[in-house]
């Protein structure tokens, strides 16, 4: 799990640079739409690094948060 978490820091990082490059090229449907890939890749890692917490707590790793 913690190997597909930096794979995807790395894809995200990417495409932020992507968004960049876009934005300064003024480009508005290659921004729009790499901004669009980068939500949906930061939706994907929050869920990601949510489920791999909550594994970390049951297997004792880490407390819970109250």
């Amino acid at each position: 799990m913690l190997n597909e978490m930096k794979k995807m820091d790395s894809i995200l990082r990417n495409i932020e640079a992507s968004s960049v490059r876009a934005s300064l090229n003024g480009d508005v449907g290659d921004f729009i739409a790499t901004q669009q890939r980068l939500n949906k890749l930061n939706s994907d890692f929050r869920l990601m690094l949510l489920k791999y917490l909550e594994e970390m707590e049951k297997s004792g790793l880490m407390l819970p948060q109250r």
